[in-house]
């Protein structure tokens, strides 16, 4: 993955496509300018009567197709979330997308080479909305276009009766129908047909050389990468495979019976499923195989895969395209915690079960990983360079021997085994066991260490002026401290031995709490209302709408200012920056919260002003509420100028709204300050996110509806508690 900062440029670029037209946006990255179309669909949506079935080409796009947002993940589900796994609300069966990225310069006349990704998962989870599978980077970078494909996973990509309606492999079909897209399209974003590559991680590896045998993707590619993953691991019964977990899952959600199969009655049972709610379906399929990252998964015997891919690699039914491949050292030792301690691995995460989990995941595993593993690829590779494909076949092999495996090598050889019976036993290339054995005889030594450790830079007392400095001054950076050091003592250290030695006395360089100033009459104000409320009950607070005003920019604070302190003190009063300041343009929202219910948002360019809070805040917010509630109402709004304003004080007494005193400078107790930041969590979330004052002001109205009502409530009726921390900070700043 490739971390680097992206800038949203205000140009749209415009692919004409016969009579459409594809608007996408600009970014930079790194000075390089990079055009995304996002969301472009491939395929009509597999939605009613087309889920389980081939997808559909798209006969006609609509005039104008804006490509700004991710795409939706396609239905999946897990309740131990992963990094490869879809983690977000953004779910659909709509989902068969693909996300484009071009460098700025490519066109018709200044062709460029594509990549076709295909993100992996075991068949089961993944999507290209994960960060992980931004093209952006390897387009401007790599100067080479990015194509990334969603395809349906799990019982929706690879669900089967054997009939048209379920004919099963429908994820590999969408995989298959995004590359006959990009074949016909891509053209017109600039790309070249005949340089596409086709590349994929683990599950989308075993696609990459499932396409490399299937007679349908012949011409449609020119090289293909594969990471971690290989056509050869399907087994003779993946059609029974699928078809009994078909079965499960259709008698899991009551489409099916023991008398009544998808195997007889495809048709009945297939119409049943259809009909199933996509989050009950994925839901069911966790269910199947919750140990596991795999469950439905391709099969062969139709015209996408006629014979299983083993048999066809060895008859050289295959493309002869250029090929990258790599095989990783132990790569699988975790997936393989299931297999050989199937009762211990449902609590392989919770101690003590972990840990003798991987006390017992001993050398019989590690060697059966390895020579079986191995077995698969290498499989693979033979029969490719035995039908002679011409093909560049790179194997990326980088493996650290660690001392005690060197060991178990020397006592091999020693034993009297021969270098090339050590090296197929243990996986290992005979050149290195080689130059390991003739350095063992030279000096009789086979640690990767070649000499002693480097001497200690710093004395003790050195390490304790360090410890003094840095709480003196927390605010000072390694470098600073490197070279106060060097001033005072003579001795010259990296910032890293910095780090390293304030990290051993329990000293770390953390962001500091933002908490607003607070004179000792705001903390007697503060302690004095706490006291007051702490013994209210949900009911009385249930009572109270609480509202304020907050601030929303294109800016925001990098915080890139941090000190020195021990874990445990994040609140203690030296290690808090008080600061009470906005910047840089944007919208001024206010809002008010009850429990059970919320206002709408008010948006405004302007600052708050009395007029502007009389007549629109009370009259046609607040006044509602009082009217609906009655008596008991009351209404909490800070001390800012407007809101004391007497014109606001006389329509408060008119209306009868009762408000309720509030000590100044305390948002820790005001709960709407936590829906501020959920709010403000969620734009920065959204993708692409707000570029323009107009697109942020629609993206705080929609953010602000989206937000759970029973996440507002909980901070209501965390009331007490903030009174409770207030009370026992005697009014200083809380951990809320």
């Amino acid at each position: 993955m490739i971390s680097l900062a992206v800038q949203y440029l205000s140009c749209e670029p415009v692919i004409q496509i016969g009579k459409s037209k594809l608007i996408g946006q600009s970014v930079r990255l790194k000075e390089r300018e990079v055009n995304q179309f996002l969301s472009v669909p491939y395929a009509q949506p597999p939605i009613g009567q087309l889920r389980f079935k081939k997808p559909e080409p798209i006969l006609n796009y609509p005039k104008e197709l804006h490509a700004f947002n991710l795409p939706p993940a396609c239905h999946q589900y897990t309740e131990s979330p992963f990094p490869w796994y879809a983690n977000s609300t953004h779910k659909s069966e709509d989902c068969l997308y693909l996300n484009i990225w071009t460098p700025s310069d490519a066109s018709p006349a200044n062709r460029k080479a594509v990549l076709y990704w295909i993100f992996g998962g075991g068949f089961r989870y993944g999507s290209i909305r994960l960060p992980v599978y931004s093209g952006t980077p390897l387009a401007a970078l790599g100067d080479i276009i990015v194509v990334t494909v969603n395809y349906r996973v799990g019982p929706f990509g690879f669900l089967t009766s054997s009939t048209h309606d379920a004919p099963g492999n429908v994820g590999i079909w969408d995989i298959l129908e995004g590359l006959r897209w990009v074949n016909k399209y891509i053209g017109y974003f600039g790309g070249d047909t005949s340089r596409i590559t086709i590349a994929g991680e683990s599950a989308g590896s075993v696609a990459v050389g499932l396409l490399a045998v299937s007679p349908l993707a012949k011409g449609l590619y020119k090289r293909q990468i594969m990471e971690s993953g290989s056509p050869t691991y399907m087994s003779a019964d993946n059609n029974t495979q699928n078809l009994a977990f078909s079965q499960r899952l259709a008698e899991m959600v009551g489409c099916a019976s023991s008398t009544f199969t998808i195997k007889d009655y495809p048709g009945p049972v297939v119409k049943c499923l259809k009909r199933v709610d996509a989050v009950r379906l994925a839901k069911a399929d966790y269910s199947l195989k919750p140990d596991s990252t795999t469950s439905f998964i391709p099969q062969y015997g139709d015209e996408i895969l006629p014979s299983h891919p083993r048999k066809a690699i060895m008859r050289g039914d295959l493309q002869c395209t250029e090929l990258l491949i790599g095989n990783n050292k132990d790569e699988g030792s975790f997936h393989n915690f299931h297999t050989h301690f199937e009762e211990e691995y449902a609590n392989y995460r919770k101690p003590p079960d972990g840990a003798r989990i991987v006390r017992h995941n001993d050398k019989s595993v590690r060697e059966g990983y390895i020579r079986n593993g191995g077995k698969e690829v290498k499989l693979f590779t033979s029969a490719l360079k035995a039908f002679q494909c011409n093909n560049r076949i790179v194997m990326a092999q980088r493996k650290h021997l660690d001392d005690f495996l060197r060991g178990r090598i020397i006592g091999r050889l020693e034993w009297g085994r021969t270098q090339l019976e050590v090296s197929e036993e243990l996986g290992i290339a005979q050149s290195v066991i080689s130059r390991l054995w003739q350095r063992f005889q030279d000096d009789g030594n086979v640690s990767r260490c070649y000499s002693t450790c480097r001497p200690r830079v710093t004395t003790p007392n050195e390490d304790r002026y360090l410890a003094v400095t840095a709480k003196r001054n927390k605010r000072s950076t390694a470098s600073d401290l490197s070279r106060q050091l060097s001033s005072a003592t003579g001795t010259t250290v990296s910032g890293q031995t910095v780090y390293r030695r304030l990290g051993h006395i329990g000293l770390y360089a953390r962001r500091p709490v933002r908490c607003i100033p607070l004179t000792a009459t705001h903390c007697r104000l503060r302690l004095a209302w706490s006291r007051e409320h702490a013994l209210w009950t949900p009911q009385q607070w249930s009572c109270v709408m609480f509202s304020d005003e907050s601030r929303f920019s294109l800016q925001s604070d990098s915080r890139r200012t941090f000190i020195w302190r021990a874990p445990g003190t994040r609140y203690h009063q030296e290690n808090t920056i008080e600061r009470h300041r906005y910047g840089g343009a944007g919208w001024l929202v206010w809002g008010g919260i009850i429990l059970g219910s919320r206002t709408d948002l008010y948006v405004q360019s302007v600052t708050m002003t009395g007029h502007i809070y009389r007549d629109v805040i009370l009259e046609q917010h607040v006044r509602l509420f009082r009217g609906a509630m009655g008596a008991e109402f009351l209404f909490m709004d800070d001390n800012a100028r407007p809101h004391r304003a007497n014109i606001v004080d006389e329509c408060l007494q008119s209306e009868d709204i009762t408000r309720m005193d509030w000590p100044a400078y305390s948002p820790d107790l005001n709960p709407i300050e936590y829906v501020w930041d959920m709010l403000g969590r969620r734009i920065a979330a959204r993708q692409p996110p707000p570029t323009c004052l107009p697109e942020l002001r629609r993206a705080l109205l929609d953010e602000w509806c989206n937000i759970p009502q029973d996440q507002i409530d909980n901070l209501i009726l965390s009331m007490p508690r903030r009174c409770k921390a207030c009370i026992a900070s005697s009014g200083r700043h809380t951990p809320y």
